[in-house]
């Protein structure tokens, strides 16, 4: 009798093995602290091979870009905790404002709450502080490409299906929008909302797929045309609904 494991299992067996190899690589190679990379495996898993490594790639680009960043302000005042608390106060600031509405939002969070962790983890010398954004950097590094090449080669889950499927339900919405108007089936309000939120999660989709699949790759313009489509037919849509109120 074959054993059929179910999805959830698949992935959790994945994760495991993940969590056990970047262990067992850091630890043999005396790394500062392996529980880093394991960080960066437990929340950039996803079950899907793209969303993972979006999530991956964002995850290490914002922890070398926040470590550059940490250095910076230890070796410009390291003699004076109140020009640290301002700069890294400002900092702060900035990340939050430029993560609100960003593409990769979750770089820009992960670049700001690595320089405060650096800057206020208690180091004693410029070459303690080196270490330990080194270390960080190259942990989390290793625990995405661990996790990378294990979900690519051990019962692979790709992105297709779910952009079909959010295609699918984008057109039912689009169709729902016009059918209100014309022949005032349905809610305009509610398949409104459905179509806005389907272009938003196809978009999403889209960059997450592409990174995993040559052909969405290849028909990536035409992907983005369809998008560029659905939002002006919305906007042609809303056009209809605000100069005639009464349909509204």
């Amino acid at each position: 009798m074959k054993l059929q494991l179910s999805v959830k299992a698949k992935y959790a067996i994945k994760v495991g093995l993940a969590m056990v190899a970047v262990y067992g690589i850091a630890l043999g190679l005396d790394w500062l602290k392996p529980t880093w990379a394991a960080f960066a495996i437990a929340f950039a898993a996803l079950p899907g091979q793209g969303q993972s490594l979006l999530k991956g790639l964002d995850r290490c680009g914002g922890t070398v870009f926040g470590c550059v960043i940490a250095l910076v302000v230890i070796g410009l005042f390291a003699q004076d905790r109140w020009y640290v608390m301002l700069t890294v106060a400002v900092y702060l600031g900035v990340m939050t404002y430029i993560m609100n509405g960003a593409r990769h939002a979750y770089f820009w969070t992960v670049a700001a709450f690595i320089v405060p962790l650096i800057v206020a983890s208690g180091v004693t010398s410029s070459e303690e502080a080196f270490n330990k954004a080194l270390f960080r950097s190259i942990e989390t590094i290793m625990g995405v490409v661990v996790w990378t090449l294990i979900s690519v080669f051990l019962w692979p889950q790709t992105n297709a299906g779910k952009l079909k499927s959010i295609q699918a339900k984008l057109i039912d919405a689009q169709r729902g929008m016009l059918a209100a108007l014309s022949a005032h089936e349905g809610s305009y309000a509610d398949s409104h909302s459905a179509a806005a939120t389907g272009i938003q999660q196809l978009t999403t989709a889209l960059s997450e797929a592409g990174l995993e699949s040559y052909e969405v790759q290849q028909l990536e313009p035409a992907w983005n045309r369809y998008l560029q489509l659905g939002r002006q037919y919305s906007a042609l849509l809303n056009r209809w609904v605000n100069s005639e109120p009464e349909r509204g």
